[in-house]
């Protein structure tokens, strides 16, 4: 798995990539999150940073919320089945940052998914695990 992180810059230039990932993803969380809102906040560069999984498989939006790396949006092809790769290159970026966790904002199915990792439900939506 190859990561790129995409500066705020060059955000609208691979945004008809990345675009329809994202918006797949945010189709799936209820109206938590849009991706035009998601496309607003990683150009901005103020805090949020969009990822690039490979050629484009999928993509990530990340952020730091205080000592953990928290995972804002990911979409793409067979996430499912890149789950092990997607948590150990968060967990590899987390620790590289200094954080000592990492949460994910998601449905209940993922919650299920992500429990072999440590991950667990704090009860509001947000999942999180810590080393």
């Amino acid at each position: 798995m190859i990561l790129t992180p995409i500066p705020s810059y060059q955000v609208d230039s691979v945004w008809d990539q990345a675009g329809p990932l994202i918006e797949a993803s945010c189709r799936h969380s209820f109206g938590l999150e849009t991706a035009d809102n998601l496309r607003a906040r990683v150009a901005s560069g103020d805090g949020c940073v969009l990822v690039k999984v490979d050629e484009w498989e999928a993509a990530l939006i990340l952020e730091r919320a205080g000592d953990r790396l928290h995972v804002v949006s990911m979409g793409g092809k067979n996430m499912v089945r890149r789950l092990d790769e997607v948590v150990d290159a968060c967990w590899r970026i987390a620790s590289h940052i200094g954080c000592k966790g990492i949460s994910f904002r998601g449905r209940k199915a993922w919650a299920r998914l992500m429990g072999k990792y440590g991950v667990k439900d704090t009860g509001d939506g947000l999942m999180e695990a810590r080393r």
